[in-house]
């Protein structure tokens, strides 16, 4: 009887062993979408690198960043702090305010959008809706070893590029995404299905120069860490410097209320963007680096729709959106059905609330003139240097900078307002700045028209035809 017992269990273990063995990458990412929602908080760390390097393999330029980070995605609270080129900022979020601090300077606050920690949207959500947009790759590998499951991709693969794009603000300068290659790893817990680990070193040649791009974030501590709190000392210190700032012109904080009160007002409108960067070698005079990116949109806000049409370097590409569907069209290729991930291309376009917030640092900040122009409308202008006003252009325009401190950057900024709206019609703002024998160029252009006159958005027919 002990015999034949022994075969049994040996039987069952076979079993197990087997069964353990058919497990596709679909049913773990399955696996991972399905316990997604239970990781609540959870300790992160995410380190960056950029590194340029000539024909002969020598590093001409690098830049890194590592951020450290406590955060609990339910409550949108969180405290870590940011390391780059040698500064550290400490930080803590809530849902509606950023507290900072670098170096010896006191604490100060900022509204959220601002907040460096959720601007690129390293939170374990965006790093789960990597994975989910990789379930269909054939290309992709998975290994289980010892208590993990490890996914693995070496190559080229433009999908990939454009799944880090948001969670990283990932953005090659002059490459193209489909010539990026890529060594993907990304670790999952074999019990919790939990992501602790998501790697990706990224390397493309660009004009006689490789670059080299290294993402890695882990997540430590899931569900274990404990509840996130903001000594008094920072909300009192903080409190303090903004009562202790100088206090902005009458005339300009008026208008800046009532442009506040009236945001929520905007439900449609059409909208310009331009983005042109330019990097000029001053000895020689000649262009080193440059692209252009220009879109036009038909945006209705709620229930959110939008058509878009972009052009990169050259190449157009479309996409629409809405509540139940998402149609993307790439330069080259025709139109795709990537309703399953609407969250990613939902990013690409910022809402007008989130640009508006762009007029408030730029009339807070010192030097600031608000007139009336030929037209009639609001004009706001600043020329001078300004971190501040460098960060609140950085996340809805997608801004990296290489080489370059945000401080040194020279900005002459123009914000029209409709006198009679108080409508934001357009932003622009010119930057530049030099950086040893290069000189960098930055023009940006946000317009917007035909506010509240949009009613209906209607589906291309062909990305209907074409996805049926």
């Amino acid at each position: 009887m002990r015999k034949y017992f022994f075969m049994f269990l040996s039987f069952v273990f076979i079993f197990i062993l087997m069964a353990c063995g058919n497990e596709s990458k679909e049913d773990i990412i399955d696996l991972v979408e399905e316990h997604m929602n239970e990781v609540e908080k959870y300790y992160t760390e995410v380190a960056l690198e950029i590194r340029v390097l000539d024909a002969d393999g020598h590093t001409i330029d690098q830049k890194s960043g590592v951020m450290r980070a406590n955060r609990n995605d339910k409550t949108s609270e969180a405290d870590g702090e940011i390391t780059q080129d040698g500064q550290t900022q400490n930080l803590y979020s809530t849902d509606g305010t950023t507290y900072r601090k670098v170096a010896n300077d006191p604490w100060e606050s900022t509204p959220s959008q601002d907040d460096p920690m959720d601007n690129a949207e390293t939170n374990y959500e965006s790093a789960s809706h990597i994975l989910m947009q990789l379930k269909d790759e054939a290309d992709i590998d998975m290994e289980k070893k010892n208590s993990k499951y490890i996914i693995t991709f070496s190559g080229k693969n433009e999908d990939i590029y454009n799944s880090f794009k948001g969670p990283y603000s990932l953005d090659v300068a002059g490459a193209v995404p489909k010539d990026v290659n890529h060594d993907l790893e990304i670790i999952i817990d074999n019990e919790t299905y939990f992501i602790e680990k998501v790697s990706n070193q990224l390397t493309v040649e660009v004009e006689g120069h490789t670059l080299e791009t290294s993402i890695d974030q882990t997540f430590e501590q899931i569900n274990e860490i404990d509840d996130i709190e903001i000594p008094q000392e920072v909300f009192d210190e903080a409190e303090t410097t903004v009562n202790s700032e100088k206090n902005i012109d009458e005339d300009i904080a008026s208008t800046l209320s009532q442009i506040e009160d009236n945001i929520e007002e905007v439900k449609s409108y059409s909208m310009m963007r331009g983005l042109v960067i330019t990097v000029l070698d001053t000895l020689t005079e000649k262009i080193i680096d440059e692209s252009e990116e220009t879109s036009t949109s038909e945006v209705i806000e709620d229930p959110l729709e939008v058509n878009e049409v972009g052009d990169l370097n050259g190449e157009q590409a479309q996409f629409y959106t809405s509540e139940h569907v998402t149609y993307t069209k790439f330069p080259g290729e025709g139109w795709q059905d990537m309703t399953d991930q609407d969250e990613v291309f939902r990013d690409i376009n910022t809402k007008y609330k989130d640009i508006a917030q762009i007029i408030f640092t730029v009339g807070e900040e010192d030097g600031t003139e608000m007139e009336v122009d030929d037209d009639g409308n609001i004009l706001f202008t600043f020329t001078g240097k300004s971190e501040a006003i460098y960060s609140a252009f950085q996340a809805p325009f997608n801004l990296s900078l290489t080489g370059v401190e945000p401080k040194d950057l020279e900005q002459n900024i123009r914000i029209t307002v409709n006198s009679e709206t108080n409508f934001i019609e357009q932003i622009e703002n010119m930057m530049h700045a030099q950086a040893g024998q290069e000189e960098l160029h930055v023009e940006i252009t946000q317009t917007y028209e035909n506010m509240n006159e949009i009613d209906a958005i209607e589906v291309p027919q062909e990305a209907i035809d074409e996805t049926s």
